[in-house]
């Protein structure tokens, strides 16, 4: 059991060897926000957490760090349909290419982009 808790806090608090396993874009973009509104940026991975910044809803060029709950190809792969379906919503922690806005955001709200 300690070893395990060992691993798992060196691979939180290591963000080379986490962003190492990451398989993903380079760039995140907001997509699904209607124009007239802005996607709420929070201190942490919940509705929960306080309202920190939001982004626009065409914000561009966005670093995702990680996402909660985490799930690589492997784990996603050995979920059943059921536990895939059950999952929490998914929250990442962004910032912008300015760093003016740092932050958790709903994934749902994020989709691919490029650094063009």
């Amino acid at each position: 059991m300690f070893k395990k808790f060992a691993l798992t806090a060196i691979i939180a608090l290591s963000p080379t060897l986490a962003m190492a396993e990451a398989d993903g874009p380079d760039a995140w973009r907001v997509s699904g926000v209607a124009n007239w509104d802005t996607l709420s940026v929070r201190m942490g991975p919940g509705t929960k957490y306080a309202k920190i910044g939001e982004l626009p809803p065409d914000a561009r060029h966005l670093t995702n760090l990680t996402c909660v709950p985490y799930l690589n190809a492997g784990i996603w792969e050995r979920l059943s349909d059921y536990q895939r379906n059950n999952l929490p919503q998914r929250w990442c922690m962004v910032f912008d290419s300015d760093l003016n806005v740092k932050g958790w955001v709903a994934g749902k709200y994020l989709a691919e982009d490029s650094f063009d």
